[in-house]
């Protein structure tokens, strides 16, 4: 995609009393598979500067981005930080970038989770298609803008807001046909076990491909999360699958099946032999712009979105008739 740098000539001089900023955060990003920084470049948008990203996120309706920022943003001369900075730059950082009114960045530590659902902010979910559902945390008054550090010769900077991401990692358990995997595990015996315990077993044979600090990151969750006290037998033929086995210890169900997504682009399938079950199937994204989107939960601290990495299902066995020819 392609974006225009500047304004049309003729453009009003940026003001130079605007001391906002708006906080563009690549937090969690370490621990879920891309932040929304790292999850902006993995979608193509790293040679971008830091102004065409925020023409992006402020073009999808429900941002809250204001509209005047961004024109103030425009209004700085050719040349400003914001026009000569791509976001590559940025690419791992867990340190949040301001995009100045007054066309500079900085860097200052401002998180969208620390203001997530506190009085005075509200968080608007947009979601881009191929990069991640956004969190835009955004101060509902100038009086709650957030103290964004010095502003060189001329005061302090002030958030109006923070773009983040709070998509958490799932893994998929799919019980489909022809193989049903779930109920393979149950009769071998597994069936009393939790589902941190079956992400174990699967994530330890060699050669599946779990990423080990996801089977780190569930295994930190809460004592009394859903993922140590759901049987796997709950999740028989009987029931409701696939499930979702989600990086903040939390359970979903949701119709993500290995069979429609092995083969495809961004995608890789590993087969592995497990002992008193057979063959199963790992189908993984090669990258997190191919997460598939698994849903959501809204709790009192706000709306987690889960984007599934992978599915573990069993592909059954192919018969081969025999060639008659007459």
């Amino acid at each position: 995609m392609s974006l225009a740098l500047f304004s049309l000539p003729g453009k009003a001089p940026a003001d130079p009393n605007d001391v906002r900023t708006l906080v563009l955060s690549n937090e969690l990003g370490a621990v879920v598979g891309g932040g929304l920084i790292d999850r902006l470049i993995a979608a193509g948008y790293g040679s971008q500067n830091l102004y065409q990203i925020l023409q992006f996120l402020a073009a999808q309706l429900g941002s809250g981005i204001p509209a005047d920022f961004v024109t103030s943003v425009a209004n700085n001369p050719a040349g400003s930080e914001v026009f000569t900075a791509p976001l590559n730059n940025f690419a791992g950082l867990n340190g949040p970038v301001g995009i100045n009114a007054d066309g500079t960045f900085s860097i200052h530590p401002i998180f969208g989770r620390d203001y997530n659902g506190l009085v005075g902010f509200v968080t608007n979910n947009v979601l881009y298609p191929g990069i991640a559902p956004a969190n835009f945390t955004m101060a509902t008054s100038p009086i709650y803008y957030i103290d964004a550090g010095e502003r060189p010769g001329n005061g302090r900077y002030q958030a109006i807001g923070i773009a983040w991401t709070k998509a958490a990692r799932t893994f998929m358990l799919s019980n489909e046909a022809p193989g049903y995997l779930i109920d393979k595990l149950i009769a071998a015996g597994h069936g009393s076990e939790n589902l941190y315990q079956v992400l174990q077993f699967l994530a330890a044979q060699p050669g599946n491909g779990i990423p080990a600090d996801f089977v780190a990151e569930v295994g930190n969750s809460p004592s009394g999360s859903d993922v140590f006290t759901a049987a796997l037998s709950n999740f028989s033929s009987a029931y409701n699958n696939p499930i979702g086995i989600n990086a903040d210890g939390n359970l979903i169900v949701a119709q993500i099946l290995g069979r429609d997504y092995d083969g495809h682009t961004g995608f890789v399938t590993n087969t592995i032999q497990y002992f008193g079950i057979g063959s199963a199937k790992v189908t993984l994204a090669t990258s997190p712009i191919y997460y598939i989107d698994a849903g959501s939960n809204v709790t009192a601290s706000g709306t987690t979105y889960y984007t599934a990495f992978g599915i573990a299902w069993a592909g059954g066995i192919r018969l081969y008739l025999p060639l008659i020819i007459r």
